[in-house]
């Protein structure tokens, strides 16, 4: 479980076990995968691999996800609480895969089909009694938090907010949502709004966020990304 993972070999136990064909992105700067070349594009190979061991290395148990799109980073973060007998609380409007560009401040929803894809893939990769999956927005989700979780989330991934006004709407319910003595938030695509990120960090959390270039690939050579993953935490 906690070996790396390649698109390569991923690509083909889903498609194996689902009949769903991702591929790789075209984007030489992104290393995501898609399906049939459209968005959302999923987090790289690094990213996951990356992900999947933080969790596993520091015994995370309790997460949620903000957005879930094809589900490849659900994966990832899910297969490393799987490992600490965890839980993934995963949410997505699902807006993006219809309507093909990111929508900002987004109070709408898009078809079933894609949760319902999402939700037979976990299933496929034995990950249903690891992870939750919900169609809706933020803030929305505020509830279904206080349902699933008792104020200890200690591992959160969005790779939803492309703005700082988005960020502050998807974080601000987090400050008395997550286990203060312990906590990773992974947020992606904050070249969109780098200094406003780094500000937010200590405004809402008390903690300077910090920047991932660095990653390794399969053979353990080191990978410089040009987006960079970016990480709050008081994890040291």
């Amino acid at each position: 479980m906690n070996s790396y993972t390649s698109w390569r070999d991923l690509i083909d136990t889903i498609y194996c076990k689902t009949n769903i064909q991702y591929q790789v992105s075209s984007n030489p700067d992104h290393y995501g995968l898609s399906i049939d070349g459209k968005l959302p594009y999923s987090i790289s190979e690094y990213e996951f691999n990356y992900i999947k061991n933080f969790i596993i290395l520091n015994n995370l148990k309790n997460g949620y996800e903000l957005a879930t799109g094809i589900g490849i980073s659900t994966i990832a973060i899910s297969q490393g609480l799987k490992v600490n007998n965890g839980k993934l609380i995963t949410l997505d409007s699902y807006l993006e895969e219809k309507i093909q560009y990111q929508p900002l401040s987004n109070i709408n929803l898009g078809e079933d089909e894609s949760l319902l894809r999402n939700i037979k893939m976990f299933k496929s990769l034995l990950l249903s009694d690891t992870v939750k999956a919900y169609k809706d927005f933020s803030p929305n989700c505020s509830s279904i938090l206080d349902k699933e979780f008792n104020n200890d989330i200690d591992f959160v991934f969005f790779d939803c907010p492309k703005s700082a006004d988005d960020f502050i709407r998807d974080a601000t319910i987090l400050k008395y949502k997550i286990n203060k003595h312990k906590f990773a938030i992974f947020v992606h695509d904050t070249h969109c709004f780098p200094e406003d990120f780094l500000k937010l960090s200590n405004e809402i959390f008390g903690i300077e966020g910090k920047f991932i270039n660095e990653f390794v690939d399969e053979n353990n050579n080191s990978i410089i990304q040009k987006y960079p993953l970016a990480i709050i935490t008081n994890i040291e």
